[in-house]
């Protein structure tokens, strides 16, 4: 069981199931991949008029049965190779997995049909499943598989929107061209006046590391003496200031008063005054983050903005604004976010400040 829930939860791992059991794993989560980004295309295709001939009519049908038959035989698998039966079906990944198949299944055993269930758009939340099971290195982890998950997700929502922009009962919006430009123009304002804070507070965190080495180095060779307590104040404030809480820049602080009253005896002057205040501005800087409130406004425009696209851009148009705005904003939203931690140093982090004099003092003294 243990090499059955390998295969299908952990096809890039390198443990039990060998070189050939490893290369089938992976061709099975490619084949999830592809079943589960044809499917908002297939309901599009299904729905519309746009391909009405009984060859592309019988496709679309068999390849929806296959995904049904595959994402079935799939939940079965999980359900037999998972240690906890009911533990794995109340989990987010037993959830996400009943409702690729039972939705569909009931609208089935019910009559409605397979080709008029609009639940499998529910399949897009899979996503989220298999890009947790990609490699760090790969192409679509981290960042990139984030934000192409919501895009795609997007994109399927929009998908099934076309379906019903025919219809009589779909309001149809004029001169939506100047709204939109102004709702456009508020969100790049406000990503961009956030960006540039961001990026003026991550270069001064680089600058003030820059002087506060500068000013360790004076200490080192002016006073032998002090050399131990340099050395252990600047290993400890290092670690502080990588992935730093506030309670590691509290100690820091109390630290920060020792070496201070060590040093003022010898060294009380300018060098010392500067870089006793540019430890303070880092360890301020640390943990400091925008308002809850700018960041609030911010996530809500770039959401209702793209709610605004989806439900009023109508046709192919819509459906390519969605795909390209989509992309851009909420890339700009992670990337900034991102920044508003600029010494996150942990393994998800896009943008951090450059520490890189600190560790060299570290290293070679």
């Amino acid at each position: 069981m243990n090499k059955l829930n390998s295969f299908l939860n952990d096809p890039f791992g390198s443990g039990e199931l060998g070189k050939t059991g490893y290369l089938l794993a992976r061709y099975y989560f490619f084949i999830s991949f592809a079943a589960i980004a044809l499917t908002p295309l297939l309901f599009f295709l299904e729905v519309s008029s746009f391909l009405t001939t009984g060859t592309v009519v019988i496709l679309i049908k068999n390849l929806n049965l296959f995904i049904l038959y595959f994402f079935t035989l799939d939940l079965l698998l999980q359900i037999i190779s998972a240690k906890k039966t009911f533990r794995y079906l109340t989990s987010l990944n037993g959830i996400i997995d009943l409702l690729a198949v039972i939705p569909t299944w009931v609208s089935i055993i019910f009559g409605l049909g397979v080709n008029s269930s609009a639940f499998r758009i529910l399949r897009l939340l899979r996503f989220g499943k298999l890009f947790s099971n990609l490699p760090t290195n790969s192409f679509l982890s981290g960042f990139r598989g984030k934000l192409f998950m919501l895009t795609v997700a997007i994109v399927g929502i929009k998908l099934v929107v076309v379906t019903f922009e025919g219809h009589p009962f779909w309001p149809e919006f004029e001169n939506v061209g100047v709204i939109l430009g102004l709702v456009t123009f508020s969100l790049a304002m406000l990503l961009g006046t956030k960006l540039g804070v961001l990026n003026t507070r991550l270069y001064s965190i680089e600058d003030a590391i820059c002087r506060c080495v500068g000013g360790l180095k004076i200490f080192w060779e002016s006073d032998h003496n002090h050399r131990v307590l340099l050395k252990s104040w600047s290993v400890n404030f290092y670690d502080a200031i990588t992935n730093p809480t506030k309670e590691k820049v509290s100690v820091m602080r109390v630290a920060n008063n020792t070496l201070y009253q060590s040093l003022v005896v010898s060294q009380n002057g300018p060098n010392l005054a500067n870089f006793t205040r540019d430890v303070a501005f880092i360890l301020h800087r640390a943990t400091a983050i925008s308002p809850k409130s700018y960041e609030n406004l911010l996530r809500d425009i770039t959401v209702i903005f793209t709610t605004v696209i989806i439900f009023v851009i109508p046709g192919l148009t819509g459906l390519v604004s969605v795909l390209v705005l989509s992309y851009v904003f909420f890339g700009m939203f992670y990337l900034v976010d991102d920044m508003d931690r600029p010494l996150d140093y942990s393994e998800g982090s896009l943008i951090t400040a450059n520490i890189e004099p600190l560790e060299e003092f570290n290293k070679n003294h």
